[in-house]
């Protein structure tokens, strides 16, 4: 098993002078800001992670905290995360992928700015050898709140 995840906020004139940009307000750039909520996410269906490795810098605005976060961890039990967060997205983004042995749970949007708010299922049909898609527009936080989604998830 394994997760995707990026996590976006639209950049605009003058992003480097707002809140955010300032550690002693923010308390950190994108890693701190949006890649905590995908870690805990990440958590939430890996387990806990024991190894971690990422990058984190200002490879866009010239402001005191990071403006993109890149991580990937592992599980003891080899259960991957990749995530990206930014500050430099340009249009608010939301996109949360679990990846198991019989599909995958594509969530997209978060409402508002960062679009509709879908869950996207992928089941892999073993019968003919190829996967087929069930896409659907449904709040996702509706389902994934739901202890039996995150447990009928095979690895």
């Amino acid at each position: 098993m394994y997760v995707r995840a990026r996590y976006g906020h639209g950049g605009r004139v003058g992003y480097d002078k707002e809140w955010r940009a300032r550690p002693e307000v923010s308390g950190g750039g994108e890693l701190i800001d949006q890649g905590m909520h995908l870690i805990d996410l990440a958590r939430w269906f890996s387990g806990e992670f024991v190894q971690v490795d990422g990058l984190a810098g200002r490879w866009f605005w010239n402001m005191p905290v990071d403006d993109n976060a890149f991580l990937l961890l592992r599980t003891a039990e080899k259960k991957v995360a990749f995530m990206h967060c930014s500050c430099s997205e340009w249009k608010n983004l939301f996109s949360f992928e679990v990846f198991g042995r019989d599909g995958k749970l594509e969530i997209q949007g978060l409402g508002g700015s960062y679009g509709v708010e879908r869950l996207i299922t992928t089941a892999c049909c073993r019968r003919w050898g190829r996967l087929t898609r069930f896409p659907g527009t449904i709040r996702a936080g509706t389902i994934l709140g739901q202890p039996s989604c995150r447990n009928s998830i095979k690895t």
